[in-house]
Protein backbone atom coordinates (compact mmCIF):
# COMPACT_ATOMS: atom_id res chain seq x y z
CA UNK A 1 0.00 0.00 0.00
CA UNK A 2 2.69 2.36 -0.14
CA UNK A 3 3.55 3.98 -3.38
CA UNK A 4 5.63 6.78 -3.86
CA UNK A 5 5.26 10.62 -3.46
CA UNK A 6 5.26 12.28 -6.98
CA UNK A 7 8.95 14.17 -7.42
CA UNK A 8 11.03 11.79 -5.38
CA UNK A 9 11.01 8.78 -3.66
CA UNK A 10 9.57 10.16 -0.10
CA UNK A 11 7.28 8.01 1.88
CA UNK A 12 4.43 5.71 2.05
CA UNK A 13 1.20 5.90 3.57
CA UNK A 14 1.20 4.51 7.54
CA UNK A 15 0.16 1.26 7.91
CA UNK A 16 -1.94 1.37 10.87
CA UNK A 17 -1.64 -1.03 14.22
CA UNK A 18 -3.20 -3.70 15.44
CA UNK A 19 -5.68 -1.52 17.42
CA UNK A 20 -7.75 -1.20 14.47
CA UNK A 21 -7.25 2.80 14.00
CA UNK A 22 -7.47 4.78 11.05
CA UNK A 23 -4.61 4.62 9.06
CA UNK A 24 -1.83 7.30 8.40
CA UNK A 25 -1.61 8.26 5.09
CA UNK A 26 1.64 10.75 5.93
CA UNK A 27 2.48 10.74 1.89
CA UNK A 28 6.20 11.92 2.10
CA UNK A 29 7.64 15.50 1.15
CA UNK A 30 9.38 14.84 -2.23
CA UNK A 31 13.30 14.64 -1.11
CA UNK A 32 14.06 17.23 -4.27
CA UNK A 33 14.49 20.58 -3.29
CA UNK A 34 11.43 22.04 -5.80
CA UNK A 35 14.46 22.95 -8.37
CA UNK A 36 16.45 25.86 -7.20
CA UNK A 37 16.99 28.40 -10.24
CA UNK A 38 21.26 28.61 -10.55
CA UNK A 39 24.12 26.31 -9.91
CA UNK A 40 24.82 25.22 -6.47
CA UNK A 41 27.36 26.98 -4.71
CA UNK A 42 30.36 25.87 -2.50
CA UNK A 43 31.02 25.87 1.10
CA UNK A 44 28.23 27.19 3.90
CA UNK A 45 25.37 29.80 2.74
CA UNK A 46 23.46 32.13 4.78
CA UNK A 47 19.79 31.85 4.41
CA UNK A 48 18.26 35.11 5.17
CA UNK A 49 14.00 35.15 5.02
CA UNK A 50 13.01 38.99 4.54
CA UNK A 51 9.69 38.12 3.97
CA UNK A 52 7.10 40.59 5.73
CA UNK A 53 4.01 38.01 6.73
CA UNK A 54 3.14 35.81 4.37
CA UNK A 55 4.60 36.47 1.25
CA UNK A 56 4.94 33.85 -2.05
CA UNK A 57 6.92 34.57 -5.84
CA UNK A 58 8.51 32.38 -8.53
CA UNK A 59 7.83 29.70 -6.58
CA UNK A 60 9.45 30.72 -3.56
CA UNK A 61 8.04 30.95 -0.10
CA UNK A 62 9.24 33.48 2.81
CA UNK A 63 7.40 33.93 6.06
CA UNK A 64 10.27 36.32 7.19
CA UNK A 65 10.90 33.17 9.60
CA UNK A 66 10.69 30.20 6.90
CA UNK A 67 11.79 30.28 3.92
CA UNK A 68 12.39 27.96 0.66
CA UNK A 69 10.43 26.85 -2.37
CA UNK A 70 7.40 25.33 -2.54
CA UNK A 71 6.16 21.33 -3.60
CA UNK A 72 3.48 19.35 -4.24
CA UNK A 73 3.32 15.78 -3.97
CA UNK A 74 0.87 12.34 -3.88
CA UNK A 75 0.21 9.59 -1.63
CA UNK A 76 1.00 7.44 -5.06
CA UNK A 77 -2.28 5.95 -5.36
CA UNK A 78 -3.45 7.26 -8.65
CA UNK A 79 -3.86 10.66 -7.52
CA UNK A 80 -2.84 13.71 -9.96
CA UNK A 81 -1.80 17.30 -8.46
CA UNK A 82 -1.46 20.51 -10.35
CA UNK A 83 1.18 21.50 -10.87
CA UNK A 84 3.16 18.23 -10.40
CA UNK A 85 6.90 19.44 -9.09
CA UNK A 86 8.95 16.40 -9.92
CA UNK A 87 13.00 17.28 -10.04
CA UNK A 88 12.55 20.85 -11.63
CA UNK A 89 10.75 24.11 -10.91
CA UNK A 90 7.20 24.48 -10.28
CA UNK A 91 4.91 27.43 -9.26
CA UNK A 92 6.56 29.78 -11.65
CA UNK A 93 4.17 32.04 -13.03
CA UNK A 94 1.89 31.85 -10.21
CA UNK A 95 1.10 34.66 -7.61
CA UNK A 96 -0.72 32.32 -4.90
CA UNK A 97 0.62 29.03 -3.22
CA UNK A 98 -2.16 27.12 -4.97
CA UNK A 99 -2.88 23.57 -6.56
CA UNK A 100 -5.87 21.58 -7.54
CA UNK A 101 -6.13 17.67 -7.41
CA UNK A 102 -8.09 14.84 -8.08
CA UNK A 103 -8.11 12.14 -5.28
CA UNK A 104 -9.17 8.69 -6.02
CA UNK A 105 -11.48 6.92 -3.55
CA UNK A 106 -9.63 4.59 -1.00
CA UNK A 107 -10.15 1.54 0.37
CA UNK A 108 -10.56 1.69 4.68
CA UNK A 109 -7.72 -0.45 6.79
CA UNK A 110 -9.51 -4.13 7.75
CA UNK A 111 -6.18 -6.11 9.43
CA UNK A 112 -2.94 -6.57 8.69
CA UNK A 113 -3.57 -8.95 5.95
CA UNK A 114 -5.83 -6.13 4.20
CA UNK A 115 -4.50 -2.65 5.18
CA UNK A 116 -6.53 -0.89 2.69
CA UNK A 117 -5.56 1.78 0.17
CA UNK A 118 -4.72 5.79 1.25
CA UNK A 119 -5.28 7.98 -0.68
CA UNK A 120 -4.08 12.19 -0.48
CA UNK A 121 -1.79 14.91 -1.69
CA UNK A 122 0.33 17.23 -0.21
CA UNK A 123 1.29 20.89 -0.31
CA UNK A 124 4.49 22.04 0.92
CA UNK A 125 7.83 23.82 1.53
CA UNK A 126 11.26 23.76 2.06
CA UNK A 127 11.72 25.72 5.56
CA UNK A 128 15.39 26.91 5.39
CA UNK A 129 16.56 27.34 1.79
CA UNK A 130 18.55 29.80 -0.10
CA UNK A 131 16.84 31.24 -3.38
CA UNK A 132 19.79 29.97 -5.26
CA UNK A 133 21.84 28.41 -3.75
CA UNK A 134 22.11 24.55 -2.69
CA UNK A 135 21.20 22.40 -0.42
CA UNK A 136 18.53 23.47 1.77
CA UNK A 137 19.37 23.71 5.36
CA UNK A 138 17.20 23.41 8.62
CA UNK A 139 15.16 25.69 11.26
CA UNK A 140 15.80 24.63 14.70
CA UNK A 141 12.47 24.52 16.52
CA UNK A 142 12.46 27.44 19.39
CA UNK A 143 9.60 29.15 20.39
CA UNK A 144 6.52 26.67 21.28
CA UNK A 145 5.21 25.64 18.19
CA UNK A 146 3.81 25.85 14.63
CA UNK A 147 0.38 28.06 13.11
CA UNK A 148 -0.14 26.85 9.54
CA UNK A 149 -3.31 29.02 7.26
CA UNK A 150 -4.16 26.96 4.51
CA UNK A 151 -7.47 26.62 2.18
CA UNK A 152 -9.14 23.77 -0.03
CA UNK A 153 -12.42 22.84 -1.60
CA UNK A 154 -13.79 18.88 -1.32
CA UNK A 155 -15.95 17.89 -3.90
CA UNK A 156 -17.36 14.57 -5.04
CA UNK A 157 -17.46 13.81 -1.22
CA UNK A 158 -15.74 14.94 2.29
CA UNK A 159 -12.00 14.45 3.20
CA UNK A 160 -10.97 11.73 5.85
CA UNK A 161 -8.96 14.47 7.46
CA UNK A 162 -5.93 17.11 7.35
CA UNK A 163 -3.00 17.20 8.69
CA UNK A 164 0.24 19.33 9.44
CA UNK A 165 3.29 17.82 9.11
CA UNK A 166 6.96 18.59 9.51
CA UNK A 167 9.80 16.68 8.47
CA UNK A 168 13.03 16.55 10.51
CA UNK A 169 16.20 13.98 10.57
CA UNK A 170 14.33 12.62 7.39
CA UNK A 171 11.43 11.73 9.27
CA UNK A 172 7.72 13.37 9.15
CA UNK A 173 5.84 14.45 12.29
CA UNK A 174 2.10 15.00 11.64
CA UNK A 175 -0.38 16.12 13.88
CA UNK A 176 -4.23 16.64 12.77
CA UNK A 177 -4.84 20.13 12.87
CA UNK A 178 -7.47 22.82 11.24
CA UNK A 179 -6.40 25.87 9.55
CA UNK A 180 -5.58 28.16 12.17
CA UNK A 181 -4.63 26.02 14.75
CA UNK A 182 -1.50 26.66 17.09
CA UNK A 183 0.11 23.47 17.00
CA UNK A 184 2.90 22.55 19.92
CA UNK A 185 6.05 21.08 18.60
CA UNK A 186 5.18 18.32 21.10
CA UNK A 187 2.38 17.86 19.75
CA UNK A 188 3.87 16.34 16.28
CA UNK A 189 4.23 12.89 15.99
CA UNK A 190 6.15 10.32 14.00
CA UNK A 191 3.34 8.31 12.94
CA UNK A 192 0.14 10.65 14.39
CA UNK A 193 -2.21 8.59 13.46
CA UNK A 194 -4.20 5.60 16.24
CA UNK A 195 -2.10 2.47 16.46
CA UNK A 196 0.84 4.48 14.76
CA UNK A 197 4.40 4.84 16.88
CA UNK A 198 2.85 8.24 17.85
CA UNK A 199 6.62 9.70 18.40
CA UNK A 200 7.09 13.09 19.34
CA UNK A 201 9.20 15.39 17.45
CA UNK A 202 12.21 15.64 20.47
CA UNK A 203 12.25 18.82 21.70
CA UNK A 204 14.78 21.54 19.64
CA UNK A 205 14.58 19.03 16.60
CA UNK A 206 15.91 20.96 13.60
CA UNK A 207 12.96 21.01 10.67
CA UNK A 208 13.87 20.83 7.15
CA UNK A 209 9.83 21.04 5.82
CA UNK A 210 6.39 22.07 6.28
CA UNK A 211 3.29 20.53 4.67
CA UNK A 212 -0.39 20.65 4.39
CA UNK A 213 -1.99 16.55 3.82
CA UNK A 214 -5.60 15.95 2.74
CA UNK A 215 -6.24 12.46 3.02
CA UNK A 216 -9.07 10.89 0.71
CA UNK A 217 -12.41 9.75 0.84
CA UNK A 218 -12.98 6.38 1.34
CA UNK A 219 -16.75 6.56 -0.04
CA UNK A 220 -16.00 8.68 -3.21
CA UNK A 221 -13.40 10.63 -5.14
CA UNK A 222 -12.37 14.02 -4.37
CA UNK A 223 -11.88 17.12 -6.49
CA UNK A 224 -9.41 19.57 -4.55
CA UNK A 225 -9.47 22.74 -5.84
CA UNK A 226 -8.17 26.21 -3.95
CA UNK A 227 -5.66 24.36 -1.99
CA UNK A 228 -3.59 26.72 -0.68
CA UNK A 229 -0.64 27.64 1.96
CA UNK A 230 -1.60 31.55 3.03
CA UNK A 231 0.33 31.66 6.37
CA UNK A 232 2.73 30.08 8.66
CA UNK A 233 3.68 31.31 12.01
CA UNK A 234 6.10 30.10 14.41
CA UNK A 235 5.21 31.05 17.95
Amino acid sequence: TGGLVSGDTGGGPGVPGATGGAPGATGGAPGATGGVPGAGGTGDVTIECTGAGFTFANGYVDTGTLCGYGWTATFGQGETIDPPCGSGTCFEAATEFCASAEVPQGEEWVSAAEPGVHTGVVLGFNVAEHKTEKPASTFPTTGSGLTVNYTFTASGGTESGTRVVVESGGKEYCADAASGTAIPWSSFQNECWEGGANTPLPAGAAISKVSVQILGSYEAPLTISNFCITGATVQ
